[in-house]
């Protein structure tokens, strides 16, 4: 079977504000919160929902999610103490001369990432317009895309699960549930996307990543408070709409993907992303270079495509034009979409310099 290893971690920044709007994902085996009972609670919350989300402070306890990290984890936390911190970061310049900068980032950080390096603050406090996937802490937007698909989230009565996927996908995703003591029966009305969202929770129990300490919503918090601009280069509903419309072997291939056997590599992966981030290391982290079609029958290829079509190349060449958009306008611009989506020969700094664009990968600001 094919496999899609590391870009099945968190794609967008709607999987992370869904969960957290709509409630999915149960977490510490309280598998009770159904999507419909969420949905209402989204309803009724929809009115007084926050303009903005709050950080913890850096001295608070730690989270759910740290405190039960491996002890492994805990030993690559220290290390990276010592590592340098050099998130990648490009100033751009169109034909024209005229220059933005551009970060990747990762939507769920330790509290060792903060504060900032200093030329990523200075881009932050700099900037004038601050570009993103869309604005996490626009709750109201969020949540009104979570109840305008709710019909989408459950299957309709009579229907489950076991409809869409392979007996041996629902089994290994079983053992995958059960070892994060979650009831697979629980999980069985939902859709096969909205399941995938819920469990891209599960392994920063083990992990000590935390999506309330994701880059984009600390920076996006950060520019709220200096009353700047936020521009939305993709919406709330379109990133959950990305989720629903792939197809049913695309969920078999990325539902297969966790099992108890893989939560080592799941983890592994997802640390092995993030240290990368940290260290500004993007080599080996093309998203294309982790489809895996050994093997893989024409139906998976096919679905192994239409997957990076809808997630990444389609999206890559919507963000460049927006990029050009806001390059033009002059304004200091500082454009921060998931890191993946600027890397490979259809990510958007190749693309940018196919039209004339240069491209340059800096530690300082200006």
């Amino acid at each position: 079977m094919t496999s899609l290893k590391r870009i099945t971690a968190a794609l967008t920044a709607a999987v992370i504000m869904t969960c957290t709007a709509a409630g999915c994902g149960s977490g510490s085996g309280n598998s009770s919160s159904s999507p419909e009972s969420a949905s209402v609670t989204a309803a009724e919350s929809a009115e007084e929902a926050p303009v903005k989300v709050t950080l913890p402070p850096a001295e608070s306890a730690p989270d759910e999610s740290e405190s039960t990290a491996e002890a492994d984890s805990s030993e690559s936390a220290e290390s990276d103490e010592a590592a340098p911190y050099t998130p990648a970061m490009w100033k751009v310049t169109s034909p024209e001369g005229k220059t933005i900068y551009m970060m990747g980032s990762m939507h769920a950080l330790k509290d060792e990432c903060y504060p900032l390096p200093d030329y990523v603050q200075a881009a932050v406090d700099d900037c004038e317009v601050l570009a993103v996937e869309y604005d996490l802490t626009d709750l109201n937007q969020t949540l009104a895309a979570s109840l305008k698909y709710n019909d989408k989230m459950t299957y309709p009565s009579g229907e489950s699960i076991h409809d869409h996927i392979s007996d041996e996908t629902w089994q290994a995703l079983c053992s995958y549930l059960e070892h994060y003591d979650e009831d697979p029966t629980a999980y069985e009305s939902m859709r096969a996307w909205y399941i995938y969202s819920a469990i891209q929770k599960l392994p920063l129990r083990d992990t000590g990543l935390s999506y309330d300490k994701g880059f984009d919503l600390n920076i996006l918090n950060a520019v709220h408070d200096a009353g700047k601009e936020v521009y939305n280069v993709e919406s709330a509903d379109f990133q959950m709409k990305l989720f629903f419309e792939l197809s049913d072997s695309v969920y078999d291939i990325l539902l297969a993907s966790y099992s108890e056997d893989n939560i080592k590599k799941v983890n592994g992966e997802l640390v092995t992303s993030y240290d990368s981030w940290r260290a500004g290391d993007i080599e080996g982290l093309d998203p294309a270079d982790d489809l895996d079609l050994t093997n893989a029958s024409d139906e998976e290829k096919a679905a192994a495509g239409d997957f990076m079509n809808k997630f990444y190349f389609d999206r890559n060449a919507h963000m460049t034009e927006a990029a050009k958009e806001l390059a033009a306008g002059g304004k200091k611009v500082l454009f921060v979409v998931g890191l993946a989506h600027f890397l490979g020969d259809k990510g958007i700094i190749a693309l940018l310099e196919e039209d004339g664009y240069t491209a340059e990968r800096v530690t300082e600001y200006p």
